[in-house]
């Protein structure tokens, strides 16, 4: 799960803790409150480093089997908050750096290259096509 540092990451993860998930957080900062969970493993990263995602990506991969997991899947929470302004005012590198952790990341950590990665890229690819489907 990305972005759970704070905020809704933090409780959404807090809550999947709480029901004895397993939890892979990854962000920039850490939250002291989801460390105390044994069933919680946190990677800080900046999901703008797109090139550093593989790596980060497999170094999961090698730690869960997901093929004796019930459910396995990304979810994509963190997001740029920030800048806070009408996209008209916004510079380029801002809208760049945006969309590089907003959207670009979940591609870059979708890509698989052994059987195993491939299964989870066809999760985190559903997880990622979902949420652009519009509803009727």
């Amino acid at each position: 799960m990305t972005g759970t540092s704070k905020g809704i990451g933090e409780q959404l993860a807090g809550m999947l803790l709480d029901l004895g998930h397993q939890v892979y957080g990854i962000a920039r900062g850490s939250s002291e409150r989801l460390h105390s969970y044994s069933n919680y493993t946190h990677r800080t990263f900046d999901l703008n480093d797109i090139m550093g995602i593989e790596s980060l990506i497999e170094g999961i991969v090698n730690e869960v089997n997901i093929n004796d997991s019930k459910i396995f899947c990304l979810i994509n929470n963190a997001a740029m908050l920030e800048p806070l302004k009408p996209i008209d005012r916004c510079t380029a590198q801002e809208i760049h750096h945006n969309l590089q952790v907003s959207l670009i990341a979940l591609q870059a950590a979708a890509r698989g290259k052994n059987e195993q990665e491939f299964e989870m890229a066809k999760y985190f690819k559903q997880a990622g096509q979902s949420s652009d489907r519009q509803e009727d």
